[in-house]
């Protein structure tokens, strides 16, 4: 993320303008928490740079803010206490370690260097604390600093915070707040001290909250105070019920939902919420029930627009997405009228799977297949044999594909169901999303469809490269354990244009194919060492728009594309950047060689 970091000189302000002894009285009261006595004060990096020039670089510097080290962890990360808040802090570079020695001296912001962000409420809060340790220099150092940016940093637009650095108290009232509603998020918060500490908040600081819906943030947090003791409040729901798996998800805070109840990432914490998908239709009442309900769970609603906070997600809201993603294409209230009705669940999902534009299935939802593929699995034969004669040309493959791949058919019923998609399908853009999904099913079909569709894939394309499926057909050879697709697939990239070639090697080190086929993908990015080829992004500059292969680079040479991609898979120590020289490019051509002489690989090259 990029920001403009602001650390400002004192101007004016009386450095015994703040009444630590009171202020800690306060904090006092609503355990605001403390670093052990003998934590180091340290800068802590915050994951976000800022600009030197005119666009971002590697060498962006990074920015950092006053924290307490709790514990050095492996891998240069550390565990800190910023401001109220435990967390872990990384390095992801090597001029951006995840802490460094404690100064206030000002940063000029340059490339590999670093700036000092103190406009903010951890640093405040990090002031109080260096105060009850009666390091009273420092703290009234870093609240100089706090005091005099121009700017204070504010979650809420709209919500003017560094006002009340004319009036500490309502400041830290503003802190406390903020570390009561982020003290709720773990799973075993006391929510009840913690409702109690709200009540005393509000009680000592009532202008901070109000019942008039038009003050957004005071209601807001009015609103936060009354659902949580409506949380607390309510009776355990029965075990397995729908409420209680709704809860049950509700409690997981995953950083991964973006990507989907199915995701492996999403394997254990979206579990109840699959369970309810396998309840079938009869749950669309019991969540018709329950939208409504405002009690609180431990999801986050990031909100981008204006600026607004993260807010806390309401049972009720999602009790309304699993109804509407179960609902696909159809409405749930639709689902809720049709319940008294014998055998109508199959033939409902069956519609919920798929959007239809004059008759055409134009885009396909998840959820309701992924129900049909655990329940009714023929059904998904039966759509599958629409494809393409029924489909749209713009209907997305890959959801269907998956979900056949993943579903209660049995290993001969996928086959037939993605064979024949695929052999009906005449264009190579549509088929890459049948042929990953059958590389995992049956290898051997998979290979007999792939070797006529690599003979045909184009040697450049009029789109962009990092989208475009001619390139896609990586991510189908990755899963291959056969050496003449391997090498065909070589033969392609070697004669394709420098671009689409770049995008063809470009996933041979993504994370998710883990160990599969390392030495086959070893040696296939080992062919182009000696590629001199340089790509440059000025020349057909529309088609590496986006985040294509090399994005940051600029001009490069393929064999140095290369060379990085084989350190990856390797797990070397360098990190090449877009200012490397041609020396640091030779030395680790060079390396990687030597260590590729270790390794068995097979011979992909005549």
């Amino acid at each position: 993320m990029l920001t403009l970091a602001v650390c400002g000189k004192l101007q004016g302000a009386d450095r015994n303008d703040i009444d630590f002894p009171e202020l800690l009285k306060i904090a006092e009261r609503y355990d605001l928490p403390l670093p052990p006595e003998k934590a180091p004060l340290i800068l802590a990096y915050t994951d976000r740079t800022t600009l030197t020039g005119d666009s971002s670089t590697s060498h962006d510097p990074g920015i950092y803010r006053p924290a307490f080290l709790l514990e050095k962890l492996p891998n240069g990360q550390a565990r800190v206490l910023m401001g109220w808040k435990t967390t872990v802090v990384s390095t992801d570079a090597d001029h951006r370690p995840s802490t460094r020695p404690y100064s206030l001296q000002p940063q000029q912001a340059k490339p590999k260097g670093y700036v000092l962000e103190c406009n903010n409420m951890s640093s405040f809060v990090t002031a109080l604390q260096l105060a009850q340790r009666s390091e009273m220099e420092k703290a009234k150092d870093i609240w100089e600093q706090v005091n005099a940016a121009e700017y204070f940093e504010t979650r809420n637009a709209g919500e003017d915070l560094g006002e009340y650095r004319a009036n500490p108290q309502v400041l830290l009232a503003h802190g406390l707040y903020l570390h009561l509603y982020e003290a709720v998020l773990p799973a075993n918060a006391d929510m009840k001290t913690i409702l109690k500490k709200l009540f005393q908040l509000k009680r000592e600081y009532p202008d901070l909250f109000s019942d008039d819906e038009d003050l957004y943030y005071p209601y807001r947090r009015t609103r936060f105070v009354r659902d949580l003791g409506l949380t607390i409040a309510a009776e355990t729901a029965p075990e397995g019920s729908v409420e209680a798996l709704l809860i049950g998800w509700g409690n997981q805070n995953n950083k991964f939902w973006r990507l989907g109840f199915f995701d492996d990432h999403n394997i254990d914490s979206a579990r109840p919420a699959r369970e309810i998908f396998l309840m079938g239709a009869k749950v669309f009442p019991e969540l018709n029930r329950l939208s409504k309900d405002q009690r609180l769970t431990r999801q986050l609603d990031w909100a981008f627009v204006m600026r607004r906070p993260a807010e806390r997600i309401r049972l009720g809201q999602l009790a309304t997405q699993l109804s509407e993603v179960m609902a696909g294409s159809q409405k749930s209230e639709t689902a809720t009228s049709l319940g008294k009705q014998k055998g109508w669940e199959k033939e409902f999902f069956e519609k919920a799977a798929v959007d239809l534009e004059n008759r055409r299935i134009s885009g396909f939802h998840e959820v309701p297949l992924w129900i049909l593929g655990q329940k009714y699995p023929q059904s998904l034969m039966t759509i599958c044999s629409k494809i393409p004669s029924r489909a749209s040309r713009d209907a997305r493959l890959f959801e269907l594909a998956e979900t056949v791949a993943n579903s209660k058919l049995t290993s001969k019923e996928k086959t037939e169901a993605l064979v024949g998609m695929s052999e009906r399908l005449s264009d190579y853009s549509r088929k890459r999303s049948v042929l990953q999904q059958l590389a995992r099913v049956n290898e051997e079909r998979c290979i007999e469809l792939l070797q006529p569709v690599l003979a045909q894939l184009p040697k450049d394309v009029n789109e962009t490269y990092w989208t475009c499926e001619a390139a896609g057909y990586t991510h189908v050879v990755m899963q291959l354990q056969n050496d003449r697709i391997w090498k065909d697939y070589l033969e392609v990239a070697k004669h394709s244009a420098v671009g689409l070639r770049m995008e063809i090697m470009n996933p041979m080190n993504y994370s998710y194919i883990k160990d599969e086929n390392r030495n086959r993908r070893l040696a296939f990015l080992a062919s182009f060492l000696d590629d001199t080829e340089i790509r440059d992004p000025s020349i057909d500059a529309a088609k590496y728009e986006g985040p294509c292969a090399a994005f940051t680079f600029g001009k490069i040479t393929v064999r140095d594309f290369a060379a990085m991609k084989i350190a990856s898979v390797l797990d070397l120590e360098e990190r090449p950047d877009e200012f490397w020289t041609q020396d640091q490019w030779s030395q680790l051509r060079q390396r990687v060689r030597t260590a590729l002489n270790r390794e068995d690989l097979p011979t992909l090259t005549p």
